[in-house]
């Protein structure tokens, strides 16, 4: 399993380069760091075993991997957890870390079609799976709690959604160069990311995908 190290929203780096790779033999095993501050934990990056790992990570380290670590595996995991619990949290506010995050990944420099990826929010399917480890499913409180949110993040960061918009334009008609056009229609449909009803995402929607 390829593992890497953040402090401070850096990587740290090994004696092999940014990465280490952990083999995993047993169903629990511990592994012994030393370092000079707390590391963040970056498991299974480029999905390097196909395995779901659980780690107990503090929402501020969750918020670390999503808006800081170069590995978009790790940082879409994160951002779906954090996503995941607001959703499951139904405050009438966004927490300002997420909020903060979800700019980062906006305004960073990751593939804009990963970006949309990242930013996309968890499908009721996933969050019913959620909720059914905890009790009974209310697929219709899961239904409202997911637009609530989907609504707050396109208010909040409409400014931002402004921003991404006027960097990556839609494509222009008969331009099927593919990576022009993956790119583009992930960005510029950002009601992927979000799908607000704000004027942002009525915009993104009306671009052509």
């Amino acid at each position: 399993m390829a593992t890497g190290l953040l402090v401070d929203g850096q990587p740290l780096l090994w004696m092999t380069g940014p990465r280490a790779c952990w083999k995993l033999t047993e169903r629990e095993q511990t592994f012994t760091l030393r370092c000079a501050l707390e590391p963040v934990l970056s498991c299974l990056r480029g999905f390097s075993a196909p395995v779901r790992a659980t780690v107990d990570h503090a929402e501020a380290d969750l918020l670390t991997l999503m808006a800081g670590d170069d590995d978009a595996f790790v940082a879409w995991d994160a951002a779906q957890t954090l996503l995941a619990r607001a959703i499951e949290a139904a405050d009438a506010a966004l927490p300002q870390g997420l909020l903060e995050a979800c700019e980062q990944v906006l305004m960073g420099s990751m593939d804009p079609a990963m970006k949309a990826l990242t930013l996309a929010l968890p499908s009721e399917e996933y969050l019913a799976d959620r909720a059914a480890q905890r009790g009974l499913v209310n697929v219709s409180q899961i239904h409202d709690q997911r637009q609530q949110v989907k609504a707050s993040l396109g208010g909040a960061l409409e400014a931002v959604w402004q921003q991404v918009l006027s960097d990556n334009p839609a494509p222009q008609a008969y331009a099927p160069t593919p990576m022009i056009l993956v790119a583009g229609a992930a960005t510029s449909g950002a009601g992927l990311f979000a799908g607000s009803e704000s004027s942002s995402a009525s915009r993104c929607r009306a671009q052509p995908l």
